[in-house]
């Protein structure tokens, strides 16, 4: 009889991880797996000539070239470096000490890039770009920007 349960408890287990490898290559399979595209925030600064750039999902530790356009012409242009992915742990401590372990998955930078001075009261458009050197993907954000004498 002990040979019989112990049989039926090792093909229960065996249906049970045969079901839960199915599910996980369901139609939610491609959707952890898809790429993240880049996308930067840079609020229009009002009476600054330098501007404060945040991207994320970029290539962690890749070359990430920015570059502020007014028209035709290149306002400012530099290269950076997105940040490489970095876990650490948590632990919560009560009586008996519960850790995690946290990871953050790089891909981001933040950057300060110059704008041109225009003058007094002078005002001017332009687009920032972030491009990922190692895809060659591009995001990119239109500011406006405004001196004050």
């Amino acid at each position: 009889m002990i040979h019989r349960c112990h049989a039926a408890t090792v093909i229960a287990g065996f249906l049970l991880c045969a079901l839960a490898s199915a599910v996980s290559l369901g139609p939610f399979a491609g959707v952890a797996s898809a790429a993240t595209s880049p996308t930067i925030t840079a609020p229009s600064p009002t009476v600054n000539i330098s501007l404060l750039v945040q991207g994320s999902g970029f290539t962690p530790g890749g070359q990430v070239h920015l570059e502020v356009d007014s028209g035709t012409a290149v306002v400012s242009s530099t290269n950076v470096v997105a940040s490489e992915p970095s876990s650490y742990l948590v632990c919560v401590y009560g009586v008996k000490p519960v850790c995690h372990q946290v990871t953050t998955p790089g891909g981001q930078f933040q950057a300060t890039v110059a704008l041109s001075n225009l003058g007094c009261d002078g005002s001017a458009a332009g687009t920032v770009k972030a491009t990922d050197l190692s895809t060659g993907s591009v995001a990119s954000e239109p500011i406006v920007w405004t001196t004050m004498c």
